[in-house]
């Protein structure tokens, strides 16, 4: 059974492939298990996955969906500041949740692009039945299959992956401080108080069509994958994860 319900901090390793969320209570996680063949060769997959609304919203506007067993891992924080944003996170994870067996790497994308862009249709036509109002979700995603991976994203949730002891960050921000980082007008010191940090530029439901990256590469033993929404990442991980942009906000694309 898929498991969804709030924000997810989640490690994934391979042979046997392990999630685990860098959680203070583990007794408010949720831990799932499922097996699939890679190569001939049988995996486990043990997910850690948790959730907390904080001490600032009255409801919980992010959401997970676990399926180990499909080789699929999802989180998606819904725009805070923007109406029914847990109306969004939750059309993510529902319509990902139907992505079904993939019969191949590139099945297993298709399916994932195809379900994404139902949440997609299905966000857009709640935002027109409330007078076009911003309604929106990001996303970050990792997909498995055959010990090939791809993280998938759209706003400022992140993949990260842990190899040989050194973390990197897969999944690059669609916010508006990356940006001005990318072009050098502001620097790393400067975008941790930049006022429109919180700004995203990409997200699931703010635009007709689907506005995505990605990233593939090869599993290899002992990888492990971190998935989160962005602030829950800074402040679990300490300092080697840098700034805080706050609580996502998306504006329509030009």
């Amino acid at each position: 059974m898929p498991a969804h319900g709030g924000a997810a901090k989640a490690f994934f390793a391979q042979s046997p492939v392990r999630l685990y969320g860098d959680v203070p209570d583990l007794c408010n996680a949720a831990l799932l298990s499922g097996s699939r063949q890679m190569n001939g060769r049988f995996f486990r997959f043990d997910t850690w996955a948790v959730s907390d609304k904080g001490c600032v919203r009255d409801i919980n506007e992010d959401q997970y969906l676990v399926e180990p067993s499909l080789g699929l891992w999802v989180v998606a924080d819904g725009m805070g500041g923007h109406d029914a944003g847990e109306v969004a996170s939750t059309a993510i994870v529902e319509h990902l949740g139907t992505i079904g067996i993939a019969s191949s790497a590139p099945d297993l994308r298709a399916r994932f692009e195809d379900r994404l862009a139902r949440a997609n249709r299905e966000i857009q036509k709640i935002s027109m039945s409330r007078n076009g109002a911003v309604i929106g979700s990001t996303v970050a995603a990792l997909v498995a299959y055959d010990q090939q991976f791809a993280c998938i994203w759209s706003g400022d949730s992140r993949v990260y992956r842990v190899r040989n002891g050194e973390i990197t960050q897969l999944s690059r921000d669609h916010t508006e401080v990356q940006e001005l980082l990318d072009h050098g007008i502001i620097t790393q010191q400067e975008a941790l108080t930049w006022a429109r940090r919180n700004v995203i530029t990409k997200a699931v439901g703010v635009s007709p069509e689907i506005m995505i990256d990605i990233e593939q590469g090869q599993i290899e033993a002992g990888d492990v994958f971190l998935l989160c929404i962005v602030v829950h990442c800074r402040k679990a991980s300490g300092t080697f994860i840098p700034g805080d942009s706050g609580n996502p906000k998306a504006e329509r694309p030009n």
